[in-house]
């Protein structure tokens, strides 16, 4: 049998503190005594309860007669509840099983008992002597580095020191140097504690805790963000799932000038108050350091435009010698200008189905606008996809014709055979299957306009039968023995060389004449490379139009680029395919990999010896780009790099490694 253990009826208690090795009894007797009792460890575990068989008795209706028991497991000591019919609590909340902590408070009935462990007690009490001596190796270490941040006067390299300083002192994750400008704020650096950028820092950090930086002046220290009751209202918390944050102000002359910013997104409880006294007297020697390190840059920058100002000087002295060479460069410009600017003046006729605003273009319709009000035959020669029909189509449709028929037939997709019959029509029985009397092409375009496309390919006694019609003005169905006479404006077109065709006696001489009375000559695709961002633009709405979505799929720079480089043999035929190929392989933005491999194989290699399209490789072309970006950008914050690194969406650091590489200095930009 187990030992009788000491037990004790109480019948009203206060507290019992509970240690790892001995329970310290503190009880009040009904003489007003305080007796002191303590239970060794191997009597361990103390059973709780009414019945006189616990090694704690209470007298108290509420209690059970086994109500709960503190036992110890290793070096751990655990509160257990025996299913009593009113609970046991730990800290105000009802527990069947848990460990305590130093601390804890566990109440049974009208006892309440605290959990005090003895190890930990010592264990605070040296890390508190641990704390001081770091307090101490903080101060040198900071003492050291104010000396550092005031011999540094390149301001992102003190930038950079100033935060992984920051981070490391206090073992932050992330950190963000901020500056105030105006009502907003500039993120002028976003680092974590392996000293990598932090993309979209804006987004990254709460506004409400600068907030309350910017408007006190004081630090604002959370050791759980998304439970700190300051901030529950705060959305901007809640969707960031901040832990740790201690956000400090660098105080100016007479305003906060920014704030340091770290956090822990993982950790609760990483900054402690001392963190918060320590950051906040660091950062008064850190914003000395920005403004002093500003107040160079400002300097430097200003000896920079008064040398820049004295060689633009030296150099306006030197055009003036040159002037009288210029301006016979500068007139031919001006008459160059003027007439691109009469070329685009608006034409007499619409043409908006036919896309493009290049010279080449202008030129066709130029030439459409004399021909469409008369009836002389038009022959359209271009490479296949060019928009032939597109042309033959705003002839018809803008000309005195419009409210008659368009007609039209491809030569090349009907047997020799077929032809005669599809044109001209026949008779009842005049073959095998002419159930009826039919009408040809012509008669149906009577009034109106018949197109004959690919008319190249037609037979030679197609072409007979063809020439005897335009040169009588009547047809007769193949079976019959009447003629009808017909009105017709007859538009042909043709992707091969019908002249050549002519000498070879392929193609009769006399219809040849017939035909070509006018001629509309389309340029292929790589002829007008600046119309295939307005025809890109078209296919992507026109596919987004089908499709049913409301805006077109947005395109990388570099896919332009490439279409650009590309030699187009299809024509706008073929680049529309290729639109409509881009649009089914994205799940969203188009980029590069979605294009065919005949694209990217072509490279800069198909752009021939066209001056005015971009050259070289695709990367060659976007660093182009790029780098003409940055200068633009500097040029119109004035060489502000904080204010351009922000509209680009750069770091400082980012910038500038950017301005590096592609060896852009002050004064390049617009």
């Amino acid at each position: 049998m187990r030992p009788a253990r000491p037990a004790w009826t109480l019948r009203a208690a206060r507290v019992y503190n509970v240690g790892v090795n001995t329970i310290l009894l503190h009880v009040l007797e009904s003489g007003g005594d305080v007796c002191r009792r303590s239970v060794a460890p191997e009597s361990f575990p103390l059973t709780i309860g009414r019945e006189s068989d616990n090694g704690l008795v209470i007298a108290d209706k509420s209690v059970s007669r086994h109500h709960c028991e503190i036992r110890r497991e290793g070096g751990q000591v655990w509160v257990v509840d025996h299913d009593s019919s009113n609970g046991t609590f730990l800290n105000g909340a009802p527990v069947h099983e848990e460990l305590l902590r130093t601390g804890d408070l566990v109440r049974v009935g009208n006892i309440e008992i605290v959990f005090v462990d003895v190890a930990e007690a010592r264990m605070r009490a040296g890390r508190a002597v641990q704390s001081i001596k770091e307090e101490n190796r903080y101060l040198w270490k900071v003492l050291r580095i104010n000396k550092e941040l005031l011999s540094e006067f390149d301001r992102d390299l003190l930038l950079e020191r100033i935060l992984d300083t920051a981070i490391g002192l206090m073992r932050a994750e992330r950190g963000f140097l901020i500056l105030f400008r105006g009502r907003g704020l500039s993120v002028e650096l976003a680092r974590n504690h392996r000293r990598e950028d932090v993309e979209r820092p804006r987004e990254s950090i709460s506004q409400s805790i600068l907030q309350q930086v910017r408007d006190g002046e004081s630090s604002v220290l959370t050791t759980d963000a998304v439970q700190d009751p300051r901030f529950e209202d705060q959305h901007s918390i809640q969707n960031l799932m901040l832990r740790s944050v201690l956000c400090v102000p660098l105080r100016g002359e007479k305003a906060a000038i920014g704030a340091l910013y770290l956090d822990n997104r993982i950790q609760r409880g990483v900054f402690t108050e001392q963190n918060a006294r320590l950051l906040y007297g660091f950062a008064d020697q850190v914003s000395m350091a920005i403004q002093h390190a500003d107040l160079l840059e400002e300097a430097a920058r200003r000896e920079k435009e008064i040398k820049k100002s004295r060689d633009e000087i030296r150099k306006l002295n030197r055009s003036l010698e040159e002037k009288v060479k210029r301006q016979s460069v500068e007139l031919a410009e001006a008459q160059d200008d003027l007439r691109r600017k009469q070329e685009a003046l608006e034409f007499k006729y619409n043409y908006q189905n036919i896309l493009g605003r290049s010279a080449a273009m202008r030129r066709v319709f130029g030439l459409l606008d004399k021909i469409i009000d008369s009836d002389v035959p038009v022959l359209i020669t271009g490479e296949s996809g060019t928009g032939k029909e597109l042309v033959a189509r705003a002839i018809h449709f803008n000309g005195p014709r419009r409210e008659q028929r368009f007609v039209s037939e491809n030569c090349a997709a009907i047997a020799p055979t077929l032809l005669e019959s599809e044109l001209f029509g026949y008779e009842k029985g005049a073959f095998t299957g002419a159930r009826e009397r039919t009408p040809g092409l012509f008669e149906q375009a009577h009034e109106g306009t018949l197109f004959l496309d690919e008319v190249g390919d037609m037979s030679v006694e197609m072409q007979k039968s063809l020439l005897r019609v335009l040169q009588e003005g009547q047809v007769r169905r193949v079976g019959g023995q009447s003629t009808e006479s017909i009105d017709v404006r007859l538009i042909s077109a043709t992707n091969r060389d019908l002249e050549r065709l002519k000498d070879a006696g392929e193609f009769r001489e006399d219809l040849y004449y017939r035909l070509n009375v006018v001629r509309v000559e389309l340029p292929a695709l790589r002829e007008r490379r600046e119309d295939i961002p307005i025809l890109m633009e078209h296919f992507l709405g026109l596919v987004a139009t089908e499709s049913g979505d409301a805006d077109p799929k947005p395109v990388a720079p570099g896919v332009l680029a490439a279409l650009l480089e590309y030699d187009w043999p299809g024509n706008v035929r073929e680049l529309e395919n290729e639109v409509r190929k881009m649009v089914a392989l994205s799940d969203g933005e188009i980029r590069v990999e979605h294009l065919s491999r005949r694209l990217l194989a072509a490279g800069g290699e198909s752009r021939g010896s066209d001056p005015g399209a971009p050259s070289g490789s695709l990367k060659s072309m976007v660093e182009r780009m790029e780098a003409d970006v940055l200068r633009r950008t500097l040029g119109e914050c004035r060489w502000n790099k904080s204010r351009a690194a922000e509209i680009l969406g750069l770091s400082r650091p980012g910038l500038r490694k950017k301005l590096v590489r592609y060896g852009i200095e002050p004064g390049e930009g617009g």
